[in-house]
């Protein structure tokens, strides 16, 4: 209670732009510095917030920020994977589609997402930085915000895959999508080394390069199953 009465009273408007100016510069520091390694003042004052305790008063802790960002980047993605997956849909009436249709059109929200503005590109490494940063509450978080639109997906590749097992598909779909954020994420590192033709890909023909990590996203998914080795 101290600290919501000792937080700064402001009308609406004020206090709605400095909630925003807290998951605007969260999400940068997250995504550029990590979860952990940015603390609760840092990002209180580079939001240029007045007070101290505004995150408390506003989210109640740092996990409560986070779920703000990831509340946030879903407002992006949601949009465009409902009209993802009422792609499929149609396409679904018509025929079962093929794994690659499935990775292609399932997974370009995050595509665009990436291609829309600098913020999506930030939102992308703030999911990838949670796949392997932080505890087990925000890898809850993540996987809360993250994994329900890709569970929508799963009976679509268990339709075009109806020979592989529910426990094999659920976990090459959980690494297709953990390669999708962290290649997302890092794909700027293509083009670190410019004489080099993955470098020269990235920067001339990037729709070829889409069409080829689609195509090995879902060869992965597609492949047959491999019985695992027998203990020595």
């Amino acid at each position: 209670m101290e600290i919501i009465e000792s937080a700064p009273q402001a009308n609406g408007a004020s206090e709605d732009s400095t909630r925003q100016a807290l998951i605007a510069t969260a999400r940068r520091l997250f995504a550029d510095e990590g979860i952990h390694a940015t603390s609760i003042r840092r990002i209180t004052a580079e939001a240029g917030a007045s007070n101290q305790s505004a995150v408390h008063y506003h989210f109640e802790n740092k996990l409560g920020l986070l779920r703000a960002v990831l509340d946030d980047i879903n407002r992006q993605l949601e949009p465009l994977q409902a009209e993802a997956y009422a792609e499929l849909e149609a396409v679904m009436r018509e025929r079962i589609p093929t794994v690659t249709e499935i990775v292609s059109i399932g997974f370009a929200p995050y595509v665009y997402l990436f291609q829309q503005s600098h913020e999506g590109r930030l939102g992308l490494r703030v999911l990838s930085r949670l796949t392997w940063e932080s505890g087990s509450e925000a890898q809850d978080l993540l996987l809360q915000k993250v994994r329900p639109y890709f569970l929508r997906l799963t009976p679509m590749f268990q339709a075009a895959l109806p020979d592989k097992p529910t426990d094999v598909l659920d976990f090459q779909l959980y690494m297709a999508a953990a390669n999708l954020i962290h290649g997302l994420s890092e794909i700027t590192l293509l083009g670190r080394e410019p004489d080099t033709p993955v470098a020269e890909l990235y920067r001339d023909r990037p729709l070829e390069l889409l069409v080829h990590f689609y195509s090995y996203i879902s060869a992965g998914v597609a492949a047959p199953l491999v019985q695992p080795f027998a203990p020595q």
